[in-house]
């Protein structure tokens, strides 16, 4: 799961900077990207696991700025809810946010999943299907 998760987040970074300048390296931040990249992933839905620290939160982060509609999934509800509402206060004046500041709230959620309880993603499956 994690290195899909990887590949796809290369092959995003590689389909945004082929169409701009900006050469990547160490010291390159998501920010610098989007402003290049001109995205548009509004309609899109990503499920995020391990959105609730490091790597996760900032592509969280990322895809909500570019519209997306953000599932970030985490085992703590309460730790969940913090960085959701720490993502929305970021992002709420960012001059990159390609939708409305109300659809921004609608557009991140938080749902219980515990990768390690084959029950728990049956039970994020079956309500994310009947959302």
């Amino acid at each position: 799961m994690a290195l899909l998760t990887i590949c796809m987040c290369i092959y995003t970074l590689m389909t945004l900077t082929a169409r701009s300048e900006l050469v990547l390296n160490a010291e390159t931040t998501t920010t610098q990207i989007l402003e290049n990249a001109n995205a548009d992933l509004t309609g899109r839905v990503a499920i995020i696991t391990g959105g609730t620290s490091g790597l996760g939160q900032e592509t969280a982060r990322s895809l909500a700025l570019l519209g997306c509609k953000v599932i970030l999934t985490a085992r703590d509800h309460f730790k969940g809810n913090k960085v959701r509402s720490a993502i929305i206060r970021d992002l709420k004046h960012h001059p990159l946010l390609k939708i409305p500041v109300a659809e921004l709230y609608r557009n991140i959620d938080v749902k219980y999943l515990d990768l390690s309880s084959l029950q728990s993603v049956l039970d994020f499956a079956k309500e994310f299907w009947r959302e």
